[in-house]
């Protein structure tokens, strides 16, 4: 296991700007589309662990519809933004910091597990991706669902050079984007201007970050969670169509597993 989830030198700014860059867009809109699928597919449950909850927008989708929800995120910083949120929207739900490849749920003590939004793509080894599918096997009742999705390889490596991500009266954001061909790693520089909010006058701050994410073979992967006790039950595109490696319309695999057996 690699020391660090991230380098030091990331989640410092990002998480207070990280909603109003839109960055949290894609959880918003997809938890509940997800959800209603695993819902007509004939899950039902109310204990549920959100894997890299970032600033809580799953977490707060899931406990208004009162489930029993867990989010688990590395970064301190995630988590306050996260637990504001839940107090603002006066739902419940724990809140843990802890890293994936350490945090250990309780036994059978959930019945979705989710992690949404590049989280996976963070994990920097094989080993590491494979540990934390055998802690969620651990977490989750017999019969129970993991849903999760990924970048796939593909749309890692299209993301390249400088790219304006956001260009607001009050928030700037660039992206520097470097491709590795031989680890399958993008490394990503990100840049941040943003209004100070301690004074009135327009006083603006600048921040910097390294993100580094893995791509992993699709097949790859569904081999990791067989070994880890899952049976792939759907691979779905962002259209909710069965997902294509060949086509990748998206740049995103949906994987929906069930734990089929215990691990010794």
């Amino acid at each position: 296991m690699t020391d660090q989830l991230v380098p030091q030198n990331v989640y410092n700014t990002l998480p207070y700007v990280y909603d109003d860059a839109g960055f949290s867009t894609y959880a918003l809109e997809y938890t509940p589309i997800y959800f209603n699928f695993l819902q007509k597919n004939g899950w039902i449950g109310r204990r549920i662990l959100d894997l890299g909850c970032g600033t809580g927008i799953s977490v707060e989708f899931f406990s208004r519809q009162r489930m029993m929800t867990t989010g688990v995120d590395v970064s301190e910083a995630m988590i306050e933004v996260a637990r504001e949120r839940l107090e603002n929207a006066s739902v419940d739900a724990t809140l843990v910091c802890e890293d994936l490849r350490r945090y250990t749920p309780i036994e059978k003590a959930f019945d979705l597990i989710i992690s949404i939004g590049d989280v996976m793509n963070y994990i920097a080894s094989v080993r590491d991706l494979e540990g934390i599918f055998q802690r969620v096997n651990h977490g989750l009742d017999m019969g129970r669902t993991f849903l999760f999705d990924l970048r796939t390889v593909r749309s890692l490596a299209q993301d390249f050079g400088t790219q304006e991500l956001v260009n607001k009266e009050d928030l700037y954001v660039v992206v520097r984007n470097r491709y590795d061909y031989e680890t399958q790693t993008l490394g990503q520089h990100f840049t941040f201007f943003y209004r100070d909010e301690a004074h009135d006058q327009p006083n603006f701050l600048r921040a910097e970050e390294n993100h580094i994410l893995r791509g992993y073979p699709f097949r790859a992967v569904t081999t990791m969670l067989t070994r880890a006790g899952f049976e792939v039950k759907h691979t779905l595109d962002l259209n909710l169509d069965p997902f294509d490696p060949d086509k990748d319309p998206h740049g995103r695999v949906v994987i929906v597993a069930e734990k089929t057996r215990d691990l010794t």
